[in-house]
């Protein structure tokens, strides 16, 4: 259920603020299911790379934190 309202989140048409299709990072953390210190964490190590505003906020397409669900998934279960 939480998956589908992030997927209407970012439909082209939605009602959200996404720009472009995109999260925030309070909405990517909670895509996660981690804490913004560990989607911090996670940049600092160079597992996602965030686009940033033209005012330096941070925003995460669903692509690049489902490519990161399946890099990890397959790494856990190998």
């Amino acid at each position: 259920m939480e998956e589908q309202l992030f997927e209407a989140r970012l439909r082209p048409n939605g009602d959200g603020d996404a720009i472009g299709g995109l999260l925030t990072a309070k909405e990517a953390a909670a895509y996660l299911h981690v804490s913004l210190n560990t989607l911090w964490r996670m940049e600092r190590r160079n597992l996602i790379a965030p686009y940033r505003t033209p005012g330096g906020h941070r925003r995460y397409s669903a692509d690049m934190l489902r490519a990161y669900l399946e890099r990890t998934r397959l790494r856990l279960h190998s």
